[in-house]
């Protein structure tokens, strides 16, 4: 969970690259303006919320990191089967975004 917060932030924070790139006079498509100011902001920003909620709700610290955490590759019982197909899904995403 408190890998996905800073994935969601993320979503936020490319949306408002995109704004303050419309805000200096540069062309932006509207469609886009309009995804991430009715889309994205508003549903990551509750997302966010909501995973920050849940780890609470669980005496989980929302920004330290987990006991076992070793950097990119996550924290906690790392050859887990559900582990091994977090980080394939990660590395994807992460190599699409780059």
């Amino acid at each position: 969970m408190r890998g996905m917060i800073p994935h969601h932030s993320g979503a936020l924070a490319m949306c408002a690259v995109l704004l303050n790139t419309a805000a200096h006079g540069k062309t932006v498509d509207p469609a886009l303006t309009t995804m991430c100011t009715d889309g994205v902001e508003p549903s990551q920003t509750d997302e966010i919320a909501e995973m920050e909620a849940w780890l609470t709700s669980r005496n989980r610290s929302v920004t330290a990191p987990c006991a076992g955490s070793t950097g990119m590759k996550g924290c906690g019982e790392l050859t887990a089967w559900s582990s091994i197909q977090f980080e394939r899904a990660n590395m994807a995403m992460h190599m699409g975004m780059s």
